[in-house]
């Protein structure tokens, strides 16, 4: 594309020289021939220190906030970060206005329910791309890119490579810490979802309220939004709103345009009546516990927002998904063990309140994230102490911080209500969590879900809690060929 295809995106006039630019990048590492380089201030490091030596590897020009003495053409903007974006949106074709794209924005839930609508879109018949914590996933293929939200390079490319799958619609997660750095600035999304904010990355943005302004900026993007009318943040999200058409669900007795009432939970299946104007019908889902009629509430409402009729969704629901990591369960010679994601205190408490009723004895194996918000971890304990006969406390990407620092902090909030173990190597901690079980216990780990790696010091090593589950069951257990679960020899 012609640098002054780009250049007009952004409002900027011609330049005098027009070179064919086949890529947009922030990345140095990135910077090839025909390359436009955007100088992007960082956490550690800012981009303008580099653009030097971005033209010496090829950058035909730049953008940058400032001024900058170089032998190509520079553009001065206000907001490189959106510059970014719109630039990747017009590389790509803006590819979000051949897709029917939904935005999924939240504290928790945000992975279970973009894949759970992706079902049920999936199930009308049509074809239905994925971006988020799994990876990206369409007709074509998976692959994996390690966060919630790409970059705005990685967020275009993959809508046009949806788009060019075929594909009518996509389903996003999008972030807080995307929102606020404008990852998806310039997309226009069918449909805004908010599940719920919580207590999480208050590292990042300092405050509650700053979190939750973030996550807003959804609202401005999308020309409909679906909210929990039951979470605290729905009169923030309503006013952020404005004037653009807003639907709400609900699992409470709340006046809302899609609900579920009469909510009861037998072992690990839920039912609920699904209620949506005039019309109303049983459903029974794979999962447990409140949070998963949550997900599949709101995945029912963005589906009926989206056109997908009511029957339709109804049966969905019913044949919904096993998602890798979240509430992944295995039978492990008489013992219930759920691989679960949840590294928050209140996605903790609910996980371990839909398992407690299952088990004689309940286990919870987990730690924090270093370098993180360091005032959840009591209270993460706190969550644990509610329900659990035995609390394993290990390493959850301690990062650069002292592990055993970590460990002390979440057991503060633990205090002696509960028998509590100290192991930091998760890997020993899971089979010391499994041996101390028995027939007929439930042993949750986690915090980490479908997570392949370990960040201890500045080294990322491999690391899967589902592999580590699935080794004890070979070792000790044999595994049945045609499920996830594991039976005693």
């Amino acid at each position: 594309m012609l640098l002054s295809q780009l250049f007009a995106s952004l409002g900027a006039p011609a330049v005098p020289c027009d070179p064919d630019i086949t890529a947009v990048t922030d990345r140095l590492e990135n910077v090839a021939a025909n390359t436009l380089f955007v100088c992007i201030r960082g956490k550690n490091a800012d981009g303008h220190r580099f653009a030097d030596a971005a033209v010496q590897r090829g950058a035909r020009a730049v953008v940058s906030e400032m001024p900058l003495p170089l032998s190509v053409p520079v553009l001065v903007t206000g907001n490189t970060r959106v510059a970014f974006a719109l630039l990747c949106r017009t590389l790509y074709g803006a590819p979000d206005g051949s897709l029917s794209l939904t935005g999924v924005t939240g504290t928790n839930g945000k992975t279970t329910t973009s894949l759970y609508i992706k079902h049920i879109i999936e199930s009308t018949g049509a074809k239905c791309a994925y971006i988020g914590t799994a990876g990206f996933c369409s007709p074509s293929g998976t692959e994996d890119f390690g966060h919630t939200t790409p970059d705005a390079a990685g967020f275009y490319r993959y809508l046009a490579k949806a788009r060019d799958d075929g594909c009518g619609y996509c389903v996003a997660e999008v972030s807080s810490q995307a929102l606020d750095q404008y990852r998806t600035y310039g997309a226009s999304f069918s449909l805004g979802v908010m599940t719920n904010v919580g207590r999480d990355h208050l590292d990042y943005h300092g405050s509650l309220a700053a979190l939750v302004a973030a996550k807003t900026r959804l609202c401005e993007m999308s020309r409909r939004m679906l909210i929990n009318a039951d979470d605290a943040a729905a009169p923030q999200f309503l006013d952020a709103a404005g004037k653009s058409p807003v639907l709400t669900y609900s699992c409470r007795s709340v006046p809302a345009d899609v609900s579920a009432r009469d909510i009861r939970f037998t072992g690990l299946k839920s039912r609920f009546m699904l209620v949506s104007g005039m019309h109303a019908s049983r459903v029974e889902l794979p999962a447990p516990g409140l949070y998963s009629v949550y997900n599949a509430v709101a995945a029912a409402g963005a589906a009926l927002a989206l056109g997908v009729g009511f029957d339709r969704v109804v049966s969905a629901l019913g044949t919904l998904p096993a998602i890798p990591g979240r509430m992944e369960t295995f039978n492990v010679g008489g013992r219930l063990v759920a691989v679960d994601f949840a590294h928050t205190p209140a996605a903790l408490d609910a996980v371990l309140s839909a398992l407690a009723p299952c088990a004689d004895r309940l286990t919870a194996v987990f730690g924090c994230g270093g370098d993180r918000d360091p005032g959840k971890r009591p209270l993460m304990g706190a969550a644990a102490a509610k329900y659990c006969d035995l609390v394993v406390l290990t390493d959850d990407n301690p990062r650069t911080e002292d592990p055993a620092a970590i460990i002390d902090a979440i057991a503060r909030g633990i205090g002696k209500r509960r028998r509590v173990l100290r192991i930091p190597d998760r890997r020993l901690a899971i089979e010391t969590a499994i041996e101390n079980s028995a027939p007929g216990d439930a042993v949750l780990i986690a915090g980490k879900g479908d997570e392949r790696t370990q960040t201890v010091g500045g080294r990322t090593l491999p690391f899967s809690d589902r592999e580590t589950v699935l080794r004890l069951c070979e070792k000790y257990f044999t595994l049945q060929p045609s499920e996830t679960n594991c039976v005693k020899n």
